[in-house]
C-alpha cells in the first residue's frame, strides 16, 4: 500500500493528513490497525459505543485517537468536526452493528466505504426472502402472532434458532427446543427471526470484492465439540479447500455480490455444510470475521498481522486489492481457541507458565466475576492463536488465579 501525503488545509492553513474513521472496534485488533495505518501515512480515528465491553481499554492504548459516543446522531457531529482537521478519506466499520451506519456516514461525508448492499445482506429476515435457496427456512416473528410460530416450528420438527435479525459477537442467539411452548418473549419484536437448526459442519470463509475482482482466503471450521458453545476455530481445513464445496460456496457469495450490487466489501461467511448442501446462516457482509479471525487470516497468508491490516485497507485507500490478500494459502492448520470458566468465578489474573503461542488475546478485563462457559459466548475470557497440533499443551499451560484459588480454564 502506498504512503499518503498531507492533502489540502486545516483551520490555521496547517496541512490536512488523511484519515480513516474506523467504527467499532476489538481491543486486540486496535494496535495493530494503528500501527498499520500510521505506517502509511494515515491517521486511524476510533469511534466506539461507551457500552461496548471489548472497547474499554482503547483510551489507555490511543488516547485522542479513540472517541467515544453516546448514542448514533452524535457520530455525524464527530466526524464533521474531524473534517475539519483531517482530509477523511474513508469510514470503514469492523462489526455488524456499523455497517448500515458507516454506509450512510461515507456517503454524507462523500468518502469511500463499502457498498450499500452490505447493508441489505446482513439483516437474515430480508436475506432469507431474498436468498431462500442458499439458507435454512426462516420465520420473522415481527410478521406473525405467538400461535403461527409455534405451529411452523412443530411442523419442522427440529429444534429452532431464534437469533436477531441484526446480530453482533452471537448475543441474543438462543436454540428453541421441541416441546417448549412459549416463544412470547420474542415474538413482535421488530429484530428476530427464527430458523431451523441444520445438523453438518459448521464452516466459515472469508475474502474481499472489488468491482469485479473477488479473493477468497480459504475455508475454515468452527468446532463445537468441546465445552462451550463456539470455542476453536481451524484455518484452513485443506479437505474443505479442495472440496467442491469450496467453489459452490465461492459461487454463491457471487451471486448474491452480484444480486445486491456489491462491488466493495470484506465478508465473513458463516454456513453449515449438510447433508443436501451448504447453508448460509450468517451473512456478514461489510466486514471480516471477529474474534481472532484475522490473525488466523494472517498467518494463511503468510503476513504479520500488521501487514495484513495495511493490505485490508488497501480496498479503501488504493482502491485495489492489494497483490498480497492475492498470495498462496499456507496449509498448515492453525487454531484460535477460547478458554473461559467450567462455573461461575471471580478471576483476577491469567498466569501462562511459558506458553509460547502466536497471540494470546485478553477478552474480558480482569479481575471480572466471570459466567460459565456453557452459558455461551459471553463467558470468553481469552482466546490463544497458536497451531492445531499445540492446542492441548497451551491449554496444560495456563492456570487463571482466582478468589477461591488457582484453577485450570475449559475450551
Amino acid at each position: 500500500m502506498r504512503a499518503h501525503k498531507r492533502n489540502n488545509r486545516a483551520a490555521g492553513g496547517r496541512d490536512k493528513l488523511d484519515a480513516i474513521v474506523v467504527y467499532g472496534v476489538s481491543d486486540f485488533a486496535v494496535p495493530d490497525i494503528f500501527a498499520a495505518l500510521t505506517g502509511v501515512g494515515i491517521r486511524p480515528i476510533f469511534i466506539y459505543k461507551k457500552e461496548d465491553y471489548e472497547t474499554q481499554t482503547l483510551h489507555d492504548l490511543l488516547c485522542a485517537e479513540a472517541i467515544e459516543y453516546k448514542d448514533s446522531a452524535e457520530v455525524s457531529v464527530i466526524i464533521g468536526r474531524l473534517a475539519t482537521y483531517f482530509r477523511i478519506v474513508a469510514i470503514v466499520p469492523l462489526k455488524d452493528e456499523f455497517v448500515a451506519a458507516s454506509i450512510r456516514l461515507a456517503e454524507e461525508f462523500g468518502v469511500r466505504g463499502i457498498s450499500p448492499g452490505c447493508a441489505t445482506a446482513i439483516d437474515k429476515g430480508t436475506f432469507s426472502r431474498l436468498f431462500p435457496e442458499l439458507t435454512p427456512e426462516t420465520f420473522e416473528l415481527s410478521k406473525t402472532d405467538l400461535c403461527e410460530a409455534l405451529h411452523i416450528i412443530k411442523t419442522w420438527g427440529r429444534n429452532a434458532i431464534l437469533k436477531p435479525a441484526f446480530g453482533t459477537d452471537s448475543a441474543g442467539v438462543t436454540e428453541y427446543k421441541q416441546g417448549q411452548t412459549d416463544v412470547s418473549e420474542f415474538v413482535g419484536r421488530e429484530s428476530y427471526i427464527l430458523q431451523q437448526k441444520l445438523v453438518g459442519r459448521n464452516i466459515f470463509i472469508d475474502g474481499a470484492v472489488l468491482g469485479d475482482e473477488y479473493v477468497f482466503w480459504g475455508i475454515g471450521e468452527v468446532d463445537r465439540s468441546y465445552l462451550a458453545t463456539e470455542t476453536q476455530y481451524n484455518w484452513p481445513v485443506p479437505d474443505l479447500v479442495s472440496s467442491s464445496t469450496y467453489e459452490k460456496v465461492i459461487n454463491s457469495i457471487k451471486t448474491i455480490c452480484k444480486r445486491l450490487n456489491i462491488t466493495r466489501s470484506t465478508f465473513h461467511i458463516q454456513c453449515i455444510l449438510t447433508d443436501v448442501g451448504v447453508r448460509i446462516i450468517d451473512p456478514n457482509f461489510g466486514r471480516i470475521g471477529g474474534n481472532a479471525v484475522s490473525f488466523l487470516l494472517a498467518k494463511t497468508l503468510g503476513l504479520s498481522h500488521v501487514e495484513f491490516w495495511e493490505a485490508y485497507f488497501g480496498l479503501f485507500l488504493d482502491n485495489k486489492i492489494d497483490y498480497r490478500l492475492k498470495g498462496k494459502l499456507n496449509m498448515k492448520q492453525w487454531s484460535a481457541i477460547n478458554f473461559g470458566v467450567e462455573r461461575d468465578s471471580m478471576v483476577m489474573a491469567v498466569t501462562t507458565h511459558g506458553l509460547v503461542a502466536e497471540r494470546t488475546l485478553t477478552i474480558q478485563r480482569l479481575p471480572a466475576r466471570v459466567t460459565s462457559l456453557a452459558n455461551g459466548n459471553c463467558g470468553w475470557m481469552f482466546t490463544v492463536v497458536c497451531p492445531r497440533d499445540e492446542v492441548a499443551v497451551a491449554a496444560s499451560r495456563i492456570m487463571l488465579e482466582t478468589t477461591s484459588g488457582a484453577i485450570s480454564p475449559v475450551y
